[in-house]
């Protein structure tokens, strides 16, 4: 077995091809050590071993963001999302980037946004390492895979006042407050208001189509009047 330490890690070599790879095991743990070096061998016998290509999370990042504008509406948050992810992690290579460096990003953005914002985050972050996977360009454990959600409170509602409503209108742009006022009066997140399509909208009838859930057929959300006015207006 061609295990040997290097600092506080346990290193694998092996051959893949008649080609050397050293590979670290990020635990200190020689058991766990020797349990990932059994699972490498499987993969390298049945011809499944593929070694992660030398990629930074910021370049794996545009590309994902070029296969999220193309497959998912909501690809606007995705693209806010990975803007605060490449600020943390963008020089580092996928490999690099381990389940300690995420708890310390966890602690550090639970001080600036609110748990759900993270976990939203940290839910991108581990589709993105298995996407990578899937594409050839990482191998190897998943370091989301043992990082925990942060716990939400979804029971405090926060609705503004009229006061606070003008307040906020007062201070936008008349195209910013088309959208605000949209914004308040269906619930509509901001990907959710610049993907409407208008064919999913029905002046007539005063309804909007919206997907409730992945897979399930879309439904007529109706709408106010002063959605309703906006739209007319557009």
């Amino acid at each position: 077995m061609k295990l040997y330490r290097r600092g506080r890690f346990w290193y694998l070599t092996f051959y893949v091809r008649g080609k050397r790879v050293q590979e670290s095991t990020r635990t200190a743990d020689r058991r766990k050590a020797e349990k990932l070096y059994a699972l490498r061998m499987i993969k390298v016998e049945r011809g499944e071993y593929a070694q992660s290509a030398e990629i930074t999370l910021a370049q794996f990042g545009q590309q994902y963001m070029e296969y999220a504008k193309a497959n998912k509406r909501s690809w606007l948050r995705d693209e806010q999302i990975m803007a605060h992810l490449t600020q943390a992690f963008g020089k580092s290579k996928l490999e690099d980037i381990g389940a300690l460096r995420i708890e310390q990003y966890k602690i550090q953005r639970v001080g600036v946004v609110s748990p759900a914002t993270v976990n939203r985050e940290i839910a991108l972050l581990k589709h993105i390492y298995n996407l990578a996977d899937t594409w050839g360009l990482y191998s190897g454990k998943n370091p989301l895979k043992g990082v925990k959600f942060l716990a939400e409170n979804n029971e405090m509602l926060r609705v503004l006042s009229e006061q606070e409503e003008a307040k906020l209108l007062s201070c936008c742009s008349p195209y910013l407050q088309d959208l605000v006022t949209f914004a308040i009066n269906t619930g509509f997140r901001l990907g959710e208001i610049l993907n409407l399509k208008w064919e999913e909208v029905d002046l007539e009838n005063a309804t909007i189509k919206v997907l409730v859930k992945k897979n399930r057929p879309m439904l007529d959300m109706p709408v106010n009047h002063n959605a309703w006015r906006i739209l007319k207006g557009w």
